[in-house]
């Protein structure tokens, strides 16, 4: 199937010139077909010479299938991005970029697909000041972490204007199997801007955590010992 898109994906490229209809129209609809259906929807726009990367209203195609999992509509525009020589790292409207969006939603495939087409691991999305791995931590998706740092996201990357790691980020939202992986692949605890580590912030009982007096009690002593775990 894959082969087979970027087969006619080249030869659409190629012939772009004579084959493709309203240019911009075609950009627009894309933006709001990121699955490709049995008529082929991002197939004909894409032959037609829509623009994957153009951002408007907020978001460019590119971000609303990496956003959303769409594999194959994501696969098909990476190969557009390649072949035009476009980049995988632009930010729509927000700072973010397709990677920031796919790893905020746990979307660990489209991650790959992401990585495997040179997207930057540690992309500082304008914004939130948070990479594609601070966001991983925070949503607990430990297979997109996995998948980050195996294409050398940076475990000790401090943000600007707060100072804050991932692992601050996985500790702020009680995940305590993300500070397990960030802290197996060499995450340190940190100071932040306002000189607290991630343990400070959770002994302060700065974090929430769902259930009963005891269960409480319990899941911020197992983030603890995650936190103090040697790496």
């Amino acid at each position: 199937m894959k082969k087979q898109l970027a087969l006619l994906l080249t030869f659409a490229i190629v012939a772009t010139g004579s084959v493709r209809a309203d240019v911009d129209k075609a950009t627009r609809e894309l933006r709001n077909e990121v699955r490709i259906d049995g008529h082929g929807s991002v197939m004909r726009l894409l032959w037609e010479g829509a623009d994957p990367c153009w951002v408007d209203a907020g978001k460019a195609a590119l971000h609303n299938a990496a956003e959303q999992g769409e594999l194959d509509a994501l696969f098909a525009m990476l190969e557009v991005v390649t072949m035009k020589g476009l980049s995988v790292d632009v930010p729509d409207g927000h700072g973010m970029s397709a990677l920031c969006l796919a790893a905020q939603n746990g979307k660990v495939d489209a991650v790959s697909q992401l990585l495997d087409c040179n997207a930057n691991p540690n992309y500082i999305a304008n914004n939130s000041n948070m990479t594609p791995l601070c966001f991983a931590a925070e949503g607990g998706h430990e297979a997109v972490i996995q998948t980050l740092i195996n294409a050398r996201a940076n475990t000790n990357e401090r943000m600007p204007n707060t100072g804050y790691t991932p692992l601050h980020y996985a500790a702020f939202n009680g995940k305590t199997l993300a500070v397990m992986c960030l802290r197996r692949h060499g995450a340190i605890e940190y100071e932040d801007n306002s000189g607290r580590t991630p343990s400070m912030y959770v002994r302060r009982a700065s974090i929430e955590f769902p259930g009963n007096r005891d269960a409480v009690f319990q899941a911020r002593e197992a983030l603890l010992k995650a936190l103090a775990a040697d790496s």
